[in-house]
């Protein structure tokens, strides 16, 4: 089965019910859907920011346990979140540190990633991006 790993922000759209997450559905349906620890620690951080409750917190944590494969972090992961990093950072280009892990994620795993943020992973060599722009 193929993967696909999901950026926090298309994720979003589909907690938020959101119409541009129907942009993604026919790019995700049928895959295996993996997001980062990175995006479930956003999600988490979300949670505490926005006092959501019991009920709501839930309904994400079985949405995600159900859906999707969580990504952890491991010493592979780490040294081609650092080389990714590096390499950037070396083309005199910027990669946020949030980014880099769910595009590091990505990388290994020799998957696509579905973003709406395209320009945030610009400048990530050998990553292959699902987007929908606005039109």
């Amino acid at each position: 089965m193929d993967r696909v790993v999901v950026d926090t922000d298309v994720l979003s759209f589909y907690l938020k019910n959101d119409s541009r997450f129907a942009n993604y559905a026919s790019e995700l349906d049928g895959k295996q859907l993996v997001i980062s620890f990175q995006t479930q620690a956003e999600l988490m951080l979300w949670q505490e920011l926005h006092d959501w409750g019991d009920v709501r917190r839930k309904k994400v944590a079985r949405l995600i346990a159900q859906q999707y494969l969580v990504f952890p972090v491991d010493e592979v992961l780490c040294r081609t979140w650092a080389q990714l990093r590096a390499d950037i950072k070396k083309a005199g280009r910027v990669i946020q540190v949030a980014d880099a892990w769910i595009a590091a994620t990505a990388v290994m795993l020799g998957a696509p990633l579905a973003t709406h943020n395209v320009r945030d992973f610009l400048h990530v060599v050998g990553l292959e991006l699902i987007n929908f722009p606005v039109r």
